[in-house]
């Protein structure tokens, strides 16, 4: 790994930083005075020399600076982490066409593989902006490539950063509106999952009266139907939840988009189960992963997966739960699809303890007290553990 691989990610953390401190109309020296009474204290030196990407930020002095700025820490963290991953993907892309990276991130955003279809999406980037790679080489232009940036962020759990990135390109006066639209959409999904559901209902009432006059456009009324499901599942509003979903599913059907209606069985599929009906959740999530598998959709085989383990584990069916639960991990694992991990987890602990497995219990509870801070507060398996654990829940 090249010192150059290093000083990239660096630039990118460098840059942002400035541009926060400077939105705050913040000089240098303010910056320091302010960062004084707090225990990641900084130098007009060490600042100015991070914010040139002559050295990294350590995690003390992120934390002073979140605090000086008002951005969370999670943010800051989130984008620091991404753009460490920089370090190791040049020497993998390096010399390749762009054309043949350009296949590689389409192949890999059908499999699911977010991590490496981000890896790709960042070296394009990264080379249109020194210069290495001409605009003209890609299909599409910056503004387009940076909505699946955002895209995969979401897919990582990276839900501030990708929020942060959606409102750098809202406030693009180009923007064209069907990237407008599914900036917005992808918006109110980052929110979402960041417990802010005033704001993306908001967002998701402007789509509800822009979309229609858009025409052809890559966002369907499809996964807006889907996203208010969504809202409403993580409101507790089951049966509201279930019917937008189940009309998701139709109407991604009708459109021959066989990849969204699988992944939008599996959310009906929850649904059901949440409103009483089992069964038929365990049916819809048979042929959600029957369909996964047939045609290599990798992410929606783990969630189809940990549906199917979730639902035979309210049925009292301990060990077929365990079996599909560890088999989503497999893929939920390598493709470091955090929140799922943690869920899996979750139940397979709670298997354990049903079980009277001592050992194993303790083994998944580690686990999940290692994944805690890295999934959403939002999601309820995080919310129930956290409970215990509060409540002083034994070995």
């Amino acid at each position: 790994m090249g010192e150059r691989d290093g000083q990239v990610g660096r630039e990118h953390i460098g840059a942002y930083l400035r541009g926060v401190r400077e939105s705050r109309r913040l000089s240098l020296d303010a910056v320091v005075e302010m960062t004084g009474a707090l225990p990641g204290r900084v130098t007009k030196s060490y600042l100015s020399r991070m914010e040139n990407g002559q050295l990294e930020p350590t995690f003390p002095r992120l934390y002073a600076l979140s605090q000086v700025y008002g951005v969370p820490i999670a943010s800051l963290a989130e984008r620091f982490e991404v753009d460490l991953r920089r370090r190791s993907r040049s020497a993998e892309l390096a010399g390749q066409p762009v054309a043949a990276v350009v296949k590689q991130l389409r192949q890999l955003d059908k499999q699911g593989r977010y991590n490496e279809v981000l890896d790709r999406v960042e070296y394009i980037l990264d080379g249109i902006r020194s210069g290495s790679i001409a605009e003209t080489d890609i299909d599409v232009g910056v503004k387009r490539l940076r909505i699946p940036r955002v895209v995969c962020l979401g897919y990582l759990d990276r839900f501030h950063s990708a929020k942060d990135e959606c409102e750098d390109l809202l406030a693009e006066p180009d923007i064209s509106p069907a990237d407008r639209a599914l900036t917005l959409y992808h918006f109110a999904h980052c929110c979402r999952n960041l417990g802010r559901f005033p704001l993306a209902l908001i967002a998701v009432a402007v789509l509800e009266q822009e979309l229609p006059a858009l025409g052809e456009t890559p966002l369907t009324m499809g996964n807006l139907v889907s996203l208010k499901g969504n809202i409403h599942a993580q409101m507790n509003n089951s049966a509201e939840a279930r019917d937008a979903f189940c009309e998701a599913v139709k109407l991604f059907e009708a459109n021959d988009d066989g990849f969204s209606a699988c992944r939008h069985r599996i959310n009906y599929a929850t649904m059901l189960a949440d409103c009483g009906k089992p069964r038929e959740a365990l049916k819809q999530l048979t042929v959600a992963l029957r369909d996964a598998r047939k045609f290599k959709y990798e992410r929606q085989a783990a969630f189809a997966l940990h549906g199917i383990g979730k639902v035979l584990y309210r049925l009292n069916d301990l060990t077929g739960a365990a079996s599909s639960l560890m088999e989503s991990n497999v893929i939920g694992r390598q493709q470091e699809y955090m929140s799922l991990v943690f869920c899996n987890c979750y139940y397979l602990w709670r298997i354990a303890v049903d079980e009277d497995n001592v050992t194993l219990a303790l083994t998944h509870r580690r686990s999940l007290r290692s994944y805690l801070p890295r999934v959403p507060s939002s999601l309820a398996e995080a919310r129930a553990f956290r409970a215990f654990e509060t409540e002083g829940g034994g070995e």
